[in-house]
């Protein structure tokens, strides 16, 4: 169960049945409780109730980074030069070598892309 705030005064509780589908949204249970609290006006009714008493999801927070490429040159055995690029993650400023996944192995941030540096 998650809370949706609809208007600042009217707070539903909504049991999501779509099985999945599509991105779900978490609310700060504080932040909405200190936000109904102010707008709301006369006695704190079952809305209030249903708020504190919600069960809370185990949800974390994701950090969002990028992998900062950069272009290598290295030579080979025979002679022949080889070009490459290697990744560090931009939140923790870790090497991954040449692999660029959509996370990093490291700290955890999701990568949203790959910026060049030359």
């Amino acid at each position: 169960m998650w809370i949706a705030l609809r208007t600042p005064s009217v707070v539903r509780a909504v049991l999501d049945r779509r099985g999945g589908e599509g991105m779900k949204e978490y609310i700060d249970r504080k932040a909405l409780i200190a936000e109904y609290d102010r707008v709301h006006q006369g006695t704190a009714g079952g809305a209030r109730k249903l708020m504190v008493d919600a069960p809370a999801a185990d949800v974390v927070e994701v950090i969002h980074g990028e992998w900062e490429a950069f272009d290598c040159i290295s030579e080979s055995k025979r002679g022949r030069t080889i070009h490459y690029a290697t990744h560090k993650c931009s939140v923790c400023k870790k090497w991954n070598g040449r692999h660029a996944p959509n996370y990093c192995p490291r700290c955890g941030a999701k990568m949203n892309g790959v910026k060049t540096n030359v």
